[in-house]
């Protein structure tokens, strides 16, 4: 397994442990070519993606190995990401994400009032949106999730909703991945993948208050 990450902050927060001998890549230390090229020399089997800041650095992983999405939010499905009508009454939106959006932006208080950066977060949420097409799947801990990624027209055979687990980190340090056996194959709302035991997680970024973009590498054979 490998870690590859564009920021390394804040400085305050611990660091997350790796099993001894996984590699790991900063693209703000190391630069967006270098840290890319480390990641391709290593030749993952896969890339277990949890949020690019980026899209042009995220499109440029997706060439380098079959990669897997976890979707934590509205990512690439809501211009200000957080999906809520703030005005007249704070309620949920359930809008599809298209140029319909930037009518109900303002009147509806979704993010800031700078039009500038309305249309700069729109069109990185457009990138975003076409990128998740491009995963091999994409998985998520929510049914809510599950049906926002199906309403943008991403394949219920290629999203989907799997429960919380923790595995043994000895199992962790095989790098090996569970796809679905053929008899999984016809429930699309369930997949099998490695989970990082708790003392890799380090502190969830809804602790700190702080956005972070990383994923972790495999490489490995197959499990049936």
């Amino acid at each position: 397994m490998a870690f590859w990450f564009q920021v390394n902050e804040p400085v305050e927060r611990e660091l997350i442990n790796l099993p001894p001998g996984s590699p790991a890549w900063c693209v703000s230390e190391l630069g967006a070519k270098r840290a890319l090229a480390a990641l391709s020399e290593w030749q993952p089997s896969l890339i277990y993606t949890h949020k690019i800041l980026d899209p042009e650095l995220e499109a440029e992983t997706l060439r380098i190995a079959p990669s897997v999405f976890f979707a934590h939010d509205y990512h690439g499905t809501c211009i200000s990401g957080d999906k809520t009508f703030k005005y007249p009454v704070v309620k949920p939106c359930n809008r599809r994400f298209g140029w319909q959006c930037l009518m109900h932006y303002f009147p509806h208080r979704c993010g800031g009032l700078s039009p500038i950066t309305m249309l700069k977060l729109y069109d990185s949420q457009s990138k975003r949106l076409k990128l998740l097409h491009r995963y091999d799947a994409i998985v998520t801990h929510s049914h809510h999730m599950l049906a926002e990624l199906i309403k943008h027209d991403l394949s219920p055979q290629s999203a989907y909703n799997f429960p919380y687990y923790v595995v043994r980190a000895n199992y962790v340090e095989q790098a090996s991945l569970s796809y679905p056996s053929s008899s999984q194959a016809q429930q699309p709302d369930t997949l099998s993948l490695p989970v990082l035991d708790s003392s890799y997680a380090g502190k969830a970024p809804s602790e700190t208050g702080t956005k972070t973009s990383f994923g972790y590498c495999f490489r490995g054979g197959w499990n049936s």
